[in-house]
């Protein structure tokens, strides 16, 4: 990924069906660890392709 581990990213990581997620962050002491499932639906990914993806706070808008 090219990034250093401690510089402030959180890396994320899901299953082949989306409806699993993994998020690794370092906090300047250690490693966090998030999981989440969900039992309906699936999480929304980048394209393929994209190695790097900014998440903030912004909802999407109805029909995106």
């Amino acid at each position: 990924m090219a990034q250093p581990p401690c510089n402030g990213a959180v890396y994320a990581f899901t299953n082949r069906h989306r409806s699993r997620l993994k998020l690794l962050a370092w906090d300047g002491n250690g490693v966090w660890l998030a999981l989440r499932r969900l039992h309906q639906g699936a999480f929304r990914w980048p394209a393929v392709g994209d190695i790097v993806h900014q998440v903030n706070q912004q909802r999407p808008k109805p029909g995106t």
